[in-house]
């Protein structure tokens, strides 16, 4: 009787831990669930893509102006202030990117010159691995340039990406094609999160500080949404993400992070393979940049699967 009595308190003590551990797992993964570290690689691939188009695009428009620009060469140069033009352009101490670059780096940019102030340009790029997802980018398609008030303005759409080994230099557009490119400049920075779906572009001003025959000096400032969506075919997890740059400045003085502005990033999916079966993956970080020069960013804020990096910091990690 006794040794029937052991057995059963054996078999309770089992089950329950069974259960226990059970719930212990369950626990566990209820908190890994929501405290994920958001990815702050949509904000690399923004940066990596943009502040170089920047950089070339401030470059050729201060070299179609006339200005002395000693990294810069033309192959085929203007007639006067109109018309189509190309040249290379090759980053150095003197004419440094924001970001940090590959020393062997060269952007060709081809362009087409309303005036000296405005253009439409393709940018390609030479021995420099500019990532945008899972593919390098070779060619940027056309991108619309003016120059006014001592500031470049250029606008820029994730669609603009061609990758391949097609022709890349275009000279020639119809007035048609001309016009809706130069529309494009009528496009204004978003000043709240609600924009992120319906515009999908980046403005960015390269603001030259009075010193347009100084780059050093110069402030880059991007704004702007972009959304993608991720499909994993093999366990069929899918996310759509959403990011909205507000204000992000950088410079050559430093190359590792912006200096100021803050972005928001949203991620809305489905994720499976977990011991609770498939469940929803929904979260909301808010990155806040600041003048520290340490390669990292800080996370102002978190929701849903990020609520446990709020007050956090990760790395930029732009090299």
């Amino acid at each position: 009787m006794r040794q029937l009595s052991s057995l059963k308190i054996v078999t309770l003590i089992c089950v329950s831990l069974f259960f226990q551990c059970g719930l212990i797992r369950d626990i566990k993964e209820i908190k890994d669930t929501f405290s994920r570290d958001p990815s702050i690689e949509p904000l690399r691939e923004v940066i990596k893509t943009t502040i170089p188009l920047a950089y070339g695009a401030s470059l050729a428009m201060a070299a179609a102006r006339g200005q002395s620009v000693p990294n810069a060469r033309w192959v085929q140069q203007l007639s006067g202030s109109t018309g189509s033009g190309l040249l290379f352009i090759t980053p150095d101490s003197s004419y440094p990117l924001a970001i940090p670059k590959d020393t062997s780096t060269k952007i060709g940019v081809a362009g087409l010159w309303s005036d000296t102030n405005t253009a439409i340009l393709t940018f390609f790029f030479i021995n420099m691995n500019i990532w945008a997802g899972s593919l390098t980018v070779s060619h940027v398609s056309t991108v619309p340039v003016i120059y006014e008030s001592d500031s470049v303005l250029i606008v820029y759409a994730a669609e603009d990406i061609n990758a391949g080994s097609g022709s890349v230099v275009t000279f020639t557009l119809d007035s048609g094609q001309i016009n809706t490119e130069l529309t494009r400049l009528q496009t204004r920075p978003p000043l709240d999160s609600s924009v992120t779906v319906d515009q999908l572009a980046w403005v960015i001003t390269v603001n030259q500080n009075n010193t347009p025959a100084n780059f050093r000096d110069d402030k880059y400032l991007l704004a702007g949404a972009g959304q993608s969506v991720d499909i994993n075919a093999q366990t069929s997890d899918m996310q759509i993400v959403q990011l909205v740059m507000f204000s992000v400045s950088m410079s050559p003085s430093c190359r590792l992070n912006p200096g100021e502005g803050y972005a928001i990033l949203k991620n809305t999916g489905l994720t499976s393979g977990t011991a609770l079966g498939a469940i929803p993956i929904i979260g909301t970080a808010v990155f806040d940049f600041h003048p520290s020069c340490n390669n990292r960013v800080d996370i102002a804020g978190a929701t849903g699967v990020y609520l446990g990096a709020n007050n956090s910091s990760v790395a930029m990690n732009l090299n």
